[in-house]
């Protein structure tokens, strides 16, 4: 996709089994070709804390249906409280992170 210039980018977790540093240049990349070179970036990704920082719409799906929203949208209508087992992580929605409960 990128040698060929297209306008639409598909990856599927570009990020996965790569260290923090790594995995933010390589959001912050997607996120400079998509800002700069008006690219249209889809990418599935099971990091869902750092697409909240660097993504201008999170498309979530669960066995309830797909919600397409920005980020700020999801927070508030809850869609990030209910991913996980809520007796084993809970959703900052201050801080926007994810929690494992003690």
């Amino acid at each position: 996709a990128l040698a060929q210039d297209t306008d639409l980018i598909i990856l599927d977790e570009p990020t996965t089994h790569l260290d923090l540093h790594h995995k933010a240049r390589i959001l912050s990349l997607l996120k400079s070709m998509a800002d700069n070179a008006k690219k249209c970036i889809l990418f599935s990704s099971h990091e869902i804390d750092l697409c909240i920082e660097m993504c201008d719409k999170l498309i979530i799906m669960t066995n309830e249906g797909i919600k397409i929203n920005t980020p700020d949208q999801h927070i508030s209508e809850g869609n990030f409280d209910k991913l996980f087992p809520s007796d084993l992580i809970e959703f900052d929605s201050d801080k926007k992170v994810y929690r494992v409960k003690k």
